[in-house]
This record gives C-alpha cells, sequence and structure tokens, in this order.
C-alpha cells in the first residue's frame, strides 16, 4: 500500500492529500550504509550493500542471515567453474545446497557485475579478484550473451521443475563452453 500511496497520490481524494504531509527519504550513500552496518557489528559491510543495491536494512539481513558466507562459496565456485579446477559434479554437488532461486539471482547479479568490470565501474573485482581475472580474456558480447542466457533461465524457472537439469544447465553455461554446446543444452 506504501508503494501505491507514494507512487500515485494523485489518485487519492483532494481531501486526504490536503491532511497528510510529505517527506522525501533519501537512501544513504554508500559510505554511510558502510558506517552503520559497522556500528551494527557486520564486518563485510560492502558486499552486503553491494548485493541489496546499497539498501542498509536489506543489506544488514543479508549478513544476519550469513548469506555473505554463501555468496563468497558461490563466488568461489564460479572461479572453479570457469577455471575448469573442479569438475561439473563436484561444481553441481556445491551448487545443489543452494536455493535454486537465490542462486539464479546472485549468478544474475555477478553477471551483471562482470559486464560493468569490463566497462570500468563493477563490483566484481571487489569481492572476487579470481574471478575477475579469470573472466578477463571474455569480450563484452560473450558476457552480454552470457548474462542474457541466465535472464531466461531465471523466467524459464517457473515451468522447469527439474532441479538436476537447471543445475547442469548453470555449470555449462558457466564453464564457458563453446555458445554452440551451450544452446544445444539450454533448449531441453
Amino acid at each position: 500500500l506504501s508503494r501505491w500511496l507514494r507512487d500515485q497520490t494523485d489518485r487519492l481524494p483532494f481531501i486526504m492529500r490536503s491532511r497528510c504531509q510529505t517527506f522525501t527519504l533519501q537512501a544513504p550513500n554508500l559510505a554511510e550504509g558502510e558506517v552503520w552496518l559497522g556500528q551494527q557489528g557486520f564486518g563485510n559491510a560492502r558486499l552486503s550493500l553491494d548485493v541489496s543495491a546499497c539498501a542498509p536494512l536489506a543489506a544488514r539481513e543479508f549478513c544476519a542471515s550469513e548469506q555473505d558466507v554463501q555468496f563468497h562459496a558461490l563466488l568461489e565456485s564460479l572461479v572453479w567453474c570457469v577455471s575448469g579446477k573442479a569438475t561439473s559434479h563436484e561444481i553441481v554437488a556445491i551448487w545443489s545446497g543452494f536455493d535454486i532461486e537465490t542462486l539464479l539471482n546472485w549468478m544474475a547479479l555477478i553477471a551483471e557485475w562482470m559486464i560493468q568490470d569490463k566497462t570500468g565501474r563493477g563490483a566484481l573485482g571487489r569481492h572476487s579478484e579470481s574471478l575477475a581475472g579469470q573472466i578477463e580474456p571474455l569480450s563484452l558480447r560473450q558476457l552480454m550473451e552470457h548474462y542474457d542466457r541466465l535472464l531466461g533461465m531465471k523466467r524459464q524457472r517457473g515451468v522447469s521443475v527439474n532441479r538436476e537439469l537447471v543445475l547442469d544447465q548453470l555449470q555449462i553455461l558457466w564453464s564457458f563452453k563453446p555458445s554452440g554446446m551451450q544452446q544445444a543444452v539450454y533448449r531441453r
């Protein structure tokens, strides 16, 4: 309701609007968010704020529920996947511990960071220099295609109930094999 009120105040009757006071609150900047999270006792404030789009309360929840530990595990597994240092079975075994929706959302976010790093303003290098180094040889076009495939998988998630197939598709996608092979598996 509050979002509706904020976005469509002109649809309220005049009598209601005339009795209301309007306040515009700005979201805190990154530095303020880091200080606030530090005061709350959370050490990895920058990652939390980057993952939660600088929303301090969401960042606090991210830290409090120890999702930052899971996120780091995902980053490390992506390094292994991209570099080929782990087998597909090992990668899928790691990812099977994640909720699929969370996994797809975080992977899409990491793919956004990869694209932003290519253009010189991303967060990936701050949180995983290893992964940033692994994707260095990839072109911006390859990264954009990768991101599009992840978004396609997110859209199809409501249709696909085969968890193992989704994890296998993700593993193939993140191994950055030739695109013909990726698309063949993706279209199943």
